[in-house]
């Protein structure tokens, strides 16, 4: 099956803008509930709510920085392999495979910082 330019534009980018609006949103939201925390119990959050909320607030910083190292990381190789299909599947004038590297570099490299931190913190904490 052949992938045209028309098809790109009607599926894949309202697909993607529409997962970064969500995810921008859902990080508010998150954002916005963990300012209202002890206001949220009050009112009857569900217990998985705040038992989770108070497990991670009692994770030491080196734990923190593995959690957000993993997520970083993972989610530069989901942003290379996805920018690696799309230049070696769609007709872009992009057609380097490096495309997909310097895509995921940013939150690869940030992922790895933290990967940093919780080592040297390890050894700290030693």
């Amino acid at each position: 099956m052949e992938v045209s330019e028309e098809m790109v534009q009607l599926v894949v980018l309202p697909v993607l803008l529409i997962c970064v609006t969500a995810i921008v949103v859902a990080r508010l939201i998150v954002k916005g509930m963990h300012r209202r925390h002890p206001a949220i119990a009050a009112e009857g959050a569900p217990p998985s709510f705040v038992s989770v909320r108070s497990r991670i607030e009692s994770l030491s910083l080196p734990q923190r920085d593995l959690r957000a190292g993993i997520i970083w990381f993972s989610t530069a190789v989901g942003l290379g392999i996805l920018s690696l299909c799309i230049t070696l599947y769609v007709e872009t004038p992009v057609r380097s495979p490096l495309f997909a590297l310097g895509v995921a570099a940013l939150p690869g490299v940030v992922g790895l910082g933290y990967f940093v931190l919780w080592y040297t913190g390890r050894k700290q904490a030693a």
